[in-house]
Formats: C-alpha cells, sequence, structure tokens
C-alpha cells in the first residue's frame, strides 16, 4: 500500500481487517511494518476480538488417544470440523515424561486455553496458557499445592483487564455412590490461591467460612464477564460456587430442587450462572433436558429469595437414538451426545463399540425450536468436556523450555 497509487483510509483498513480470520492476520504482518505494529496494537487486538466472538466455535478434547492425550478438535458455526495442533511444549512434556498421561483443557476464555498436565498418580501437575491461533503458550509457575488435589478454574475479568488462574486445594476426597463414579469428589476447602497473567505471580485469597465443609463434584466454567463457577454440595445441600475473577470473592447460590436421580452440567446462558438437567427414564430408553438460569433478586439481596432461579427450557422425553446426554450450550444450542441402552450394551462385547459410535455423533438442540440436529464425525471421537472457542490475537509470551 505505502507508495503506491492506491490508497485506502486507516480507519477502512482497521476495519477490513478486524473482521478477518486469525490466521490471514498473521500472514499480512509481514506486508508492512504499520501493518505489523497495527496487528499488535492492543487496542486493535481487543476490536478483532469483539468481533470474533461472532463468529464462535467450540473445543472438544477427543477420547481414545493414547499416543496424543491432548488432541483437540474445533467445531465451527458452519459445521466445518479440524484438528487443532498442539504446541510444542507439550509434545516437548509428553515425550520427555511418559507419566504426563493426564492432559486436559481446564478453561477457555477469549482466545486462551488454560492446560493442566497431570501424572498418572496425580502427585504432580504442570500448567499452561496457550494461544492455539497464534501458536504462543506460556509456563505457569507451580504452587506450593501442586501435589494436593485440586480444583482449577481460568477466567478473564474486563473491570481488571486480566486473564486469572484458580487453584482450589482440598483435605481429602470420596466418591459418592448415590451419583457414581464420574466424579471425583473433593471435600473440605484447605486454601485459594490465584495467579495473574498480569503480574506473573501467585498469591492467597481469603474465603473465610464460604466454602467450609465444601465438596465440589464438576469441572469450572466460565463466561466473559469475569465469572468461574462450579456445582458443589455441603451440608445445605447443592449450589453454585461463583467466583468474581476481579473482586476475588465467592458467593454461594443455593440450586433449586431436582427430580432424584438427575445430574447437572454448569453452564451460562445470556451471561447468567446456569446449569443443565438431565434424567434418564425407562431402562435409558428416553430422558429429559432442562436449562436453569439464576438471577439475583436485588431487591431482597439482603435477606431469604436473594436467587431467582428460572426454568427456561424443557425437552420432551427424547430418543434420538437414544436418550440425549447434555455438554454444554453454544449459540442458542444445547450440545449433547447420545446415552446408552443399558439392557443392550452394558457388560457386552458390544458396549466398547458403542461408546466409541456415540462420541462420534453430536446433537444440537436449539433452545427456540426445539430442532435437533446431527453430526456424524467419521474421524473424531469426542470426550465428554465441550469448550466455547473464538480464534484471537490476544498474547500469553513465549516460554523456554
Amino acid at each position: 500500500m505505502e507508495g503506491g497509487n492506491a490508497y485506502l483510509p486507516r480507519e477502512i483498513i482497521v476495519n477490513i481487517l478486524k473482521r478477518l480470520p486469525v490466521k490471514s492476520l498473521i500472514r499480512f504482518q509481514s506486508v508492512c511494518k504499520n501493518w505489523k505494529n497495527l496487528l499488535n496494537d492492543p487496542l486493535f487486538i481487543a476490536d478483532h476480538l469483539h468481533h470474533s466472538h461472532h463468529r464462535p466455535s467450540f473445543l472438544f478434547q477427543q477420547l481414545y488417544q493414547r499416543n496424543n492425550p491432548l488432541y483437540l478438535c474445533s467445531f465451527d458455526r458452519n459445521f466445518r470440523l479440524r484438528e487443532v495442533h498442539n504446541p510444542p511444549v507439550i509434545d516437548h512434556y509428553l515425550s520427555s515424561f511418559e507419566n504426563f498421561s493426564n492432559v486436559r483443557i481446564i478453561g477457555s476464555s477469549n482466545g486462551l486455553l488454560c492446560v493442566e498436565l497431570r501424572d498418572h498418580y496425580m502427585s504432580s501437575h504442570k500448567l499452561l496458557v496457550w494461544n492455539p491461533a497464534i501458536k504462543e503458550e506460556r509456563e505457569v509457575p507451580r504452587t506450593t499445592h501442586c501435589k494436593s488435589l485440586v480444583s482449577i478454574g481460568f477466567g478473564f475479568s474486563t473491570i481488571a483487564n486480566d486473564y486469572k488462574i484458580i487453584n482450589i486445594s482440598f483435605f481429602g476426597s470420596y466418591l459418592d455412590p448415590k451419583r457414581g463414579s464420574y466424579w471425583a469428589y473433593k471435600r473440605g476447602v484447605n486454601e485459594v490461591l490465584v495467579y495473574s497473567l498480569g503480574t506473573g505471580l501467585w498469591k492467597r485469597v481469603e474465603h473465610g467460612n464460604t466454602l467450609k465443609d465444601l465438596r465440589i463434584y464438576c469441572e469450572a466454567v466460565t463466561d466473559n464477564n469475569g465469572t468461574i463457577i462450579w456445582l458443589a454440595q455441603n451440608d445445605d445441600g447443592d449450589m453454585i460456587v461463583s467466583f468474581d475473577i476481579a473482586m476475588e470473592v465467592f458467593t454461594l447460590i443455593p440450586m433449586p430442587a431436582l427430580h432424584p436421580g438427575s445430574t447437572s452440567i454448569p453452564t451460562f446462558y445470556e451471561d447468567k450462572p446456569a446449569f443443565l438437567s438431565h434424567k434418564e427414564t425407562g431402562n435409558s430408553k428416553s430422558g429429559f433436558i432442562h436449562l436453569w438460569v439464576v438471577e439475583e433478586n436485588t431487591l431482597c439481596a439482603s435477606g431469604g429469595g436473594r436467587w431467582i432461579w428460572t426454568k427456561k427450557y424443557s425437552s420432551g422425553p427424547n430418543l434420538y437414538p437414544d436418550y440425549l446426554v447434555p455438554l454444554n450450550i453454544w449459540r442458542n444450542e444445547i450440545i449433547c451426545t447420545a446415552g446408552l441402552h443399558r439392557q443392550f450394551y452394558w457388560k457386552t462385547e458390544k458396549y466398547s463399540e458403542a461408546l466409541k459410535d456415540r462420541g462420534r455423533t453430536l446433537y444440537l438442540l436449539n433452545l427456540t425450536t426445539s430442532e435437533i440436529k446431527n453430526f456424524f464425525m467419521n474421524n473424531f471421537i469426542c470426550g465428554s468436556g465441550i469448550l466455547n472457542y473464538v480464534e484471537s490475537l490476544v498474547p500469553v509470551g513465549n516460554i523456554h523450555i
């Protein structure tokens, strides 16, 4: 552009570039110095991120990949499926340390992923922050409780303008036979530590008696407005644990009474804490899905009735082809996988193959029309975790092995 006859005002160039995918923008950094400076400008990065939120994708971690425990795939709004390649640092750890076999994504926020690597014995772990789009990653310093049983959350606060990792360590764990062994229960909070990407430091956060005798039984979920939530239990019953990233304070939100035997998955709906509940019926031949959303009743904030739960959606008994199991909310749809008819598969030779076939099909249940779309992924097997994701230019800093 420079020195040529054709000329476009800077405002028009910015307006065009901010709508382009990250892969193109990375190539365009070599066009000229001005473009390189523009594409690394924090204001442009924020503007591009804003537009990227209109092109959401979701990520899922594949199952049955022993040679690559972190095998991510993305699914965009045009229903295109593609593999997300690991950064060299993760491949380095996986190849150098055979015990690092438990790899999972802690959370996704504005294009950044928080990755945890644990060994077979859950005695050591490592945390990384990774931006797959710009191929940049950063190692997080170990905490004093790297060998403790922990629950970890990751998110961003626009108020604090900072990304933070929340590390909750526990005294012990147990498995509740009523809920099965799907979640490892953690009982009794020992300490809460918060890591800031802005300062590069961990610090202790006081929680008083708020988290006393708490049992967290799910992974953390974050939104775009600076909140991280977990599902938990204490002697008062089931509740949502909400953490304000900017203020660094916890709030307990009692959950509504559910039908016995229901399973819940935390999520956000219209930027409000929510959860999806489902219950199978008729020997696993069908099931129901409900979406519950909570709002704070500001008129009664100082006493009872502070939280108002609303059932925003209820499905009829679904049979597509088995009952549907919700995983998360994406755009205006519930992402589901299929349950299994236990009487046909459990403890039979067909069970393993049926489990794989279930993971190869995703179902999108529209919250407005109740229409169900299904997508078969021949070469991919979806795990239980679904993360909302957008590509971004947000930097994390480089790592040195």
